[in-house]
């Protein structure tokens, strides 16, 4: 079985000097019909990277693969505060809801990561603090290349996410430039996810 354990790593450049290759977790999940993300860092104190604060908390992210078995990731650890317990109960388990894991360099963390995948969670398990969210690995052989087609008149952001970036008061979006309920109507059109330049 071949296992890959990304503390194990951290855990010795943390003793050999202060830039670390560090796992960021954004988990977007569905509260109540609005979408909340929690940011954590498997670091010894927060990070501060592309505008969001991830908290420092124990928590670690596993690929194993077994011979003729598909892989598997799992995110596992702690959760003190009982915030993101809470957050999951809402969520009717979490399941279905996006991760995204960014590697980045304590030391360059104005600069892409350097290792980025979104995954979704399939399944999640919660006991006395202690959290664990099993993930789907992607089947490469059917994953679309490039993962993002460029539109148009169709933005490709998902509605109020880092990227959209709209922080108003609607609650829907048609995800076009100039509709009714779209970029412009919402005064967002910086961070319209299509390319209207594209010729139809």
């Amino acid at each position: 079985m071949r296992h890959l354990n990304v503390a194990s790593v951290i855990d010795k450049s943390k003793l050999a000097s202060k830039e670390a290759f560090v796992p960021l977790f954004t988990v977007r999940m569905d509260v109540n019909g609005e979408l909340t993300s929690i940011y954590i860092a498997r670091w010894i104190e927060d990070i501060e990277y592309k505008g969001n604060t991830y908290l420092a908390a124990n928590f670690d992210f596993e690929f194993q693969q077994s011979e003729g078995e598909m892989t598997t990731a799992s995110i596992t650890g702690h959760d003190s505060t009982g915030q993101i317990q809470r957050l999951i109960e809402s969520s009717r388990g979490a399941a279905g809801s996006e991760v995204q894991i960014d590697i980045v360099n304590t030391m360059t963390l104005d600069r892409e990561p350097e290792f980025t995948e979104v995954l979704s969670i399939s399944d999640t398990s919660v006991k006395g603090g202690d959290i664990s969210f099993k993930l789907e690995m992607p089947d490469y052989l059917r994953v679309r290349y490039p993962r993002r087609i460029a539109y148009r008149e169709y933005c490709s952001w998902f509605f109020k996410d880092e990227r959209c970036g709209y922080k108003g008061s609607a609650q829907t979006c048609d995800y076009s430039l100039n509709g009714r309920n779209g970029c412009i109507a919402k005064g967002n059109s910086a961070n319209f996810g299509g390319f209207p330049s594209i010729f139809s």
